[in-house]
């Protein structure tokens, strides 16, 4: 029956969608930095942002030695925050650190970093609405690690967790 499933699933065509805006959605945050942080904490968040896109580019092109040492150097800057600039910092940079974990094939900690950024994006969402739409985003990298590991059922309870998130904007603290 879940095979049956699987091949009805793979079957449908994925949705076409265009793209309505000119910019990223965390650039909302990333131009306030600087208004709403010391001069300190901006200049490490938007080191962060930059180690983040660096993080991604090196995992992606496979070259796992430069993007772990932009990680290590990513760490020491998180060191230099606190309270909420931290907790912003990572959600800058763990889920580049995820990306770079689920290529290395280590998916358990990859989703252990895609976990605490859904969790770190709840601390903010009230002072940064589009967290709201990184969450989702996020959720649905959690939903492919999920797949790769063959765990079909919890992906299942995610996405129905999902709706309910959508209807009351809270999701369940085991994601």
């Amino acid at each position: 029956m879940l095979d049956d499933f699987l091949v009805k699933l793979s079957r449908i065509k994925r949705a076409k969608f265009k793209k309505t805006a000119s910019k990223e959605p965390m650039m909302s945050i990333i131009e306030k930095l600087e208004d709403l942080y010391s001069e300190s904490e901006s200049s490490f968040l938007n080191d962060l942002v930059r180690c983040q896109k660096l993080i991604l580019v090196y995992s992606r092109n496979l070259d796992f030695s430069q993007a772990l040492e932009i990680i290590d150097l990513s760490k020491g800057i998180l060191e230099n925050l606190k309270d909420e600039a931290l907790v912003l910092g990572k959600i800058f940079v763990y889920p580049s650190f995820a990306y770079y974990f689920k290529k290395t094939n280590n998916l358990s900690l990859s989703k252990r970093y895609v976990s605490l950024t859904l969790k770190y994006d709840d601390h903010l969402s009230h002072k940064f609405p589009v967290l709201h739409l990184h969450k989702i985003h996020h959720t649905l990298n959690l939903h492919q690690l999920l797949l790769e590991r063959n765990e079909y059922k919890k992906c299942a309870r995610l996405f129905a967790d999902l709706f309910i998130y959508l209807y009351e904007f809270k999701l369940d603290s085991r994601y």
